[in-house]
Order: C-alpha cells, then sequence, then structure tokens
C-alpha cells in the first residue's frame, strides 16, 4: 500500500528556506509515519494467536528519486485474507463469508488524519534547535 501526501514538497521547501538538514528531516518525518502507521495497524490486528501481530516489520526512510519512502509489511500468508475478509468454506461449498478486519486502512487512515501536525513539529524543532 503505498501512499503520497502532497504537502511534503512543500515541507522540504521550508526546510530549505530554513537552511536545514533536509535528508535528516525528511526521514524523521517519513520514519514516523511508518511507525505510527504500523503501530495503529498492529493495534486493528486481530490477536488470535498473536503470530499475525508479532509478524509486522517496518524499514526505514531512504531517499528515492525525488522524494522519499518508507514502508512496513507482515509476511503471513493469511493477512490479506483477514484483512480483507473471505469467504467460509465447509466441505467445498460456501457457507458464509468473514468480513475483514481492515486493518492496513486504518494505519494508513491515522498517518492520513496526522501527517500534517509531524510536519509542522519537525519545522518546530529545527526552528528551535536553529534559534529561531
Amino acid at each position: 500500500m503505498s501512499v503520497y501526501f502532497q504537502n511534503f514538497d512543500s515541507f522540504l521547501q521550508k526546510l530549505k528556506d530554513l537552511d536545514a538538514d533536509c535528508d535528516k528531516a525528511a526521514r524523521n518525518v517519513v520514519n514516523r509515519m511508518v511507525n505510527e502507521g504500523m503501530a495503529e495497524t498492529m493495534k486493528e490486528t486481530p490477536e488470535h494467536t498473536g503470530y499475525l501481530r508479532e509478524n509486522w516489520k517496518s524499514r526505514p526512510a531512504r531517499k528515492q528519486g525525488n522524494g522519499y519512502s518508507g514502508s512496513y509489511s507482515n509476511n503471513v500468508f493469511y493477512g490479506l485474507y483477514v484483512n480483507y475478509g473471505h469467504r467460509l468454506v465447509r466441505n467445498g461449498k460456501t457457507v458464509g463469508y468473514v468480513p475483514g478486519f481492515f486493518m492496513l486502512e486504518a494505519g494508513q487512515e491515522h498517518v492520513s488524519r496526522n501527517y500534517q501536525r509531524w510536519m509542522d513539529t519537525e519545522i518546530k524543532n529545527i526552528k528551535q534547535k536553529g534559534g529561531w
């Protein structure tokens, strides 16, 4: 799942205007987005055996083209079925449907609601360090 944040370009421009270390600040924000999104996703992941919940892994932010990329994932094979739901089959016949938990969407929604605040906080911290 990939998300593009429109205001990220203006965030980088503000960093350049402040003569800040753009690379470090952008990585900080992207890492926070990944960590917060993963935490929300893990919270929404059902804890039936705990196996699915404990297998979330994050990858640190890295520069990719003109932007930055970070991600988290889970390699448990049935994770997508838990997220999106699946049909219930008994003796070769579909007898029902198990609804999904949509935990990935919960993490994405959490990041979408909060990323602007996290970028503003990073700029505020840079200003404080620089004596602005």
